[in-house]
């Protein structure tokens, strides 16, 4: 039993030491004039009901006094209580642990990403009491709570929910995000609460900021900054500490250059110059640059003008990204028919891992949804009790319910882009199941989801991304009689293996029943369970041209060596005759015809294969899957014809089944022959998800997912259908940028991160890759030498590349930080962009971390310049 801890008064707090608040707000943040709606792809729209009669100050005077909660350790299967008290000030939770340093029993706020009802949650639905319990997901672990009443939940998620919605605030506010990471820093190290840093806790910080020193170092910068002789900073001393090593120092020569002597500040005039002749800034966008340079506060303002810390902050903010600020937001026409965008789609969504073992989870819609990602995939299955499962189909990966997948969509699916979101239905249900897919579609998402007309699909016409804003958009296959469409390439074997396998399976189970490991009568959930058949079955797919008869049936496991499988009374159940015979014994349950029409009805996108007849005539609303093999076949031998046909008709490109470990193609040899839809395991890291997050940080970024294809991709002009992206590109004149030469000088990283966000080990080594990616013509990799020991800021003095792009708006430019190490080298961070989308001058590249997440203060320094080149060969 919990109850409620009477032990915890305000003297307990850890609060009286902490960084300031923010000046105007008050010690519990509840003065924002940003209101809730920067906090909504915290918060599922059923939490945020739940709260809302909530007072946020009495929750938060409830959880600042603590009590004693239910806390689940990591491996999920061990569970204490724990005193759990709310920080406002310092924006942390934290909790009594006997055995763990207090810095390890906590969590900072804003590194939480989601804040989940135990309803919504993979994991504490399974537990008691979910309807009172809350799960923080945060950058590097999942904190999961049950409370010990619906007041205490209710307060509690109310406290955090409005402390997450400070943070959120303080993000907008480029200023503060440098309070939140000094405050950050500070409550790190004065672990209880006396409000100073000593000597240990200077090491630790150094540790954790990656920056290489000895005990020597570390008592010098100490004795440097400890002006009262107390063998400790206070927090003032503490600050500035913090800011002698947050400066720039490639910046000192421009900050000397252009400040004012007098003053010893770069004024706005200053600032101006520096914009002109260093940034190359035209006169009519000055204004807007002038915008980030009075939006800074107090400590980077002194005196009329930026400071030395101002002047660092500044060039190392979103204000100065390389990836130019404009290109980030909706900037282009969302009113073209989606054939003609680049749409961000993920590939096996429910999986967190490979696609053999991984887990399955709700919780990866919403991840991959709050990332942009506008195209989600269902691996339809059989489950128990009627309810259609997702699952990776013939592997040992965990099960999700189809209808609590449906809901993740329907809670997240726009809370970041208003853009609609395309369910991709890969569908292996029985018709009874089918059918139950299309009532939870309808019950869910039915006023959301966009349907063909009346006259079907041969009139039907691909709507535009702003004509289905907030609507859900259903792909799958469709029976060949409705508008004659084929069946989606590639799934005639899948369709042969499904009802095989059950009829193989039920065979084995009746053929096996003596054996004393099985049951004489198996229950229903136990047919419905495929994740633990009695014999496992892999199908080797037939050539394209080849006989149904020709898929054949091979048992993995311990029975692989076997030439043919037996039906217990030794004849083979492998020949052709009884896989025709199992073909026409199709299940004679069959739901309603009208049950099994709403479901075909809920279908808009329809598959349909298309071989090499790619200059067939096809409905407007037709898609081709493929895998990424056939795709690279198409390429190679007939790029022209598929970028022609993609400037009318939809495609989808997914990877390899052989990509046991959900490894990821390169996308852009189909991006460059106009695919729209070039699925990605997104929970992979990898230069390919590097390249795909750059390429959909245009236009919107997570508040896009649709990036209109270059004019060289829609416009069917015979000038230019010269565009073959095999052969070197020419020059032709379109409304894409011309071709350019970039000159990129890596100077400086700043703040890398360990390996995996990790706090301890050694400081890291770094090295830079720079690639580009694009057309053959365009394709270059570049790599700086490592600096040994020194992740907090390494510099590349002499690091300068220069190449020639042809099609800016197609080629990638991507960055990779990797830890330099002679066995095997650790991904770091990265950064990429379209070249496009490059501006030049002294320009910042904000950094992802392994989970493409950008921190604060982590990027790289670099300097950039364009040359232009046109089609009459001027510059």
């Amino acid at each position: 039993m919990i109850r409620k801890s009477s032990s915890r008064g305000s003297s307990t707090l850890v609060t009286g030491h902490s960084h300031p608040a923010t000046k105007g707000e008050d010690p519990h943040g509840s003065s924002s004039s940003h209101g809730a709606a920067v906090v909504v792809h915290l918060l599922s729209p059923r939490l945020t009901a739940i709260i809302s009669p909530i007072d946020a100050k009495i929750a938060l005077d409830f959880a600042s006094q603590g009590s004693d909660v239910i806390k689940y350790c990591r491996d999920g299967r061990r569970k204490h209580v724990r005193s759990f008290w709310l920080d406002a000030k310092a924006r942390t939770l934290k909790w009594q642990s006997p055995k763990k340093d207090p810095a390890r029993s906590q969590v900072a706020l804003e590194d939480v990403v989601r804040l989940v009802p135990g309803m919504d949650s993979d994991f504490l639905k399974t537990k008691p009491d979910p309807e009172l319990s809350l799960e923080l997901v945060c950058v590097k672990r999942k904190l999961r709570l049950t409370f010990a009443s619906e007041e205490e939940f209710l307060q509690w998620a109310s406290a955090l929910a409005h402390v997450l919605q400070r943070v959120v605030a303080n993000r907008r506010l480029q200023h503060e995000s440098y309070n939140d990471f000094i405050g950050k820093q500070w409550n790190l190290c004065d672990r209880d609460g006396a409000g100073s840093v000593g000597f240990e806790d200077l090491l630790k910080l150094m540790q954790r900021l990656n920056i290489s020193a000895d005990r020597r170092h570390a008592y010098r910068l100490l004795q440097h900054f400890d002006t009262d002789g107390t063998q400790s900073l206070h927090y003032e001393q503490f600050v500035e500490m913090l800011n002698s090593l947050l400066i720039l120092s490639d910046l000192d020569e421009y900050f000397h250059s252009y400040k004012d002597p007098a003053k010893g500040v770069v004024t706005e005039e200053g600032y101006r110059r520096f914009l002109v002749d260093v940034q190359q800034t035209a006169e009519e966008d000055i204004d807007t640059e002038l915008k980030g340079m009075r939006s800074l506060q107090e400590p980077f303002i002194k005196d009329g003008g930026l400071n030395a810390i101002g002047f660092s902050k500044l060039l190392s903010s979103y204000h100065n990204s390389l990836f130019h600020p404009a290109k980030r937001k909706v900037y282009q026409s969302m009113d073209r028919p989606l054939n003609e965008y680049w749409i961000a789609s993920s590939h096996n969504t429910y999986l967190e891992g490979d696609q053999v073992v991984g887990k399955s989870s709700v919780s990866q819609y919403v991840e991959v949804l709050g990332r942009g990602c506008r195209c989600v995939e269902l691996d339809c299955w059989d489950g128990p009790s009627g309810e259609p499962v997702i699952y990776h189909g013939h592997t040992m990966t965990s099960r999700i319910k189809f209808s609590d997948v449906v809901q993740a969509c329907k809670d997240f699916a726009f809370q970041r882009s208003p853009y609609p979101v395309i369910l991709s239905l890969e569908m292996h249900c029985s018709p009874m199941q089918k059918a139950r897919v299309g009532q939870i579609l309808n019950e869910l998402i039915g006023e959301q989801m966009l349907r063909l007309p009346p006259d079907g699909m041969s009139d039907a016409k691909l709507p535009t991304p702003n004509e289905c804003r907030h609507r859900f958009i259903v792909k799958g296959k469709v029976p060949p009689q409705r508008g004659q469409a084929e069946m989606e390439e590639g799934n005639e074997a899948d369709i042969l293996m499904e009802e095989t396998e059950r009829a193989l399976e039920a065979d084995c189970e009746a053929a096996l029943q003596p054996n004393e490991n099985l049951s004489a009568k198996g229950s229903q959930e136990d047919v419905d369970d495929l994740s633990s058949p009695i014999v496992s079955y892999t199908a080797s797919q037939p050539e394209t041209n080849a006989p149904e008869s020709s898929v054949s049936l091979v048992p993995s496991g311990d029975n692989a060596s076997r030439s043919a499988v037996t039906n217990g009374t030794g004849g083979p159940l492998r020949s052709p005759t009884f896989i025709e015979k199992l073909t026409r014994s199709r299940s004679k349950v069959m739901p309603p015809e009208d049950e099994l029409q709403m479901y075909y009805d809920c279908i808009f996108i329809t598959g349909r294969k298309v071989k090499w007849k790619l200059h067939l005539p096809r409905n407007d609303c037709d898609i081709v899957s493929v895998n990424e093999t056939k795709m690279s076949k198409w390429i190679k031998k007939r790029p022209l014809e598929l970028v022609t046909f993609h400037r009318k008709y939809l495609s989808r490109v997914y990877p390899s089944i052989t990509r046991w470990t959900s490894s990821n193609f390169n996308p852009t040899p189909c991006w460059l022959a106009g695919c729209q839809m070039v699925a990605l395991n997104y929970q992979m890291g990898g230069l390919p998800t590097i390249l795909n997050e750059g390429r959909f940080a245009e236009n919107g970024g997570a508040a896009g997912g649709y990036v209109l294809k270059p004019a060289l991709l829609r416009d069917p002009s015979p000038v230019v259908d010269m565009f073959d992206p095999s052969l070197p590109p020419p020059r032709v004149r379109t409304d894409d940028p011309p071709p350019v030469t970039l000159t990129v000088k890596i100077l400086s990283a700043h703040q890398l991160p360990k390996p995996y966000l990790q706090h301890r080990g050694e400081a890291v080594s770094p090295y830079v890759t720079l690639w580009v990616d694009g057309p053959p013509a365009d394709c270059r990799v570049f790599r700086t030498p490592h600096v040994d020991d020194n992740g907090f800021n390494p510099t590349w003095a002499e690091q300068v590349f220069t190449f020639d792009v042809h099609f800016p708006a197609i080629t990638m430019v991507a960055f990779e930080v990797r830890d330099h190490d002679r066995i095997r080298s650790e991904f770091l961070a990265a950064g990429a962009m379209p070249v496009s989308c490059i501006r030049p001058g002294l320009r910042w590249v904000p950094l992802w971390n392994y989970r493409f997440q950008e921190n604060p203060w982590c990027g790289l320094l670099v300097l950039c310049q364009l040359r232009y080149k046109f089609s009459e060969g001027r510059e």
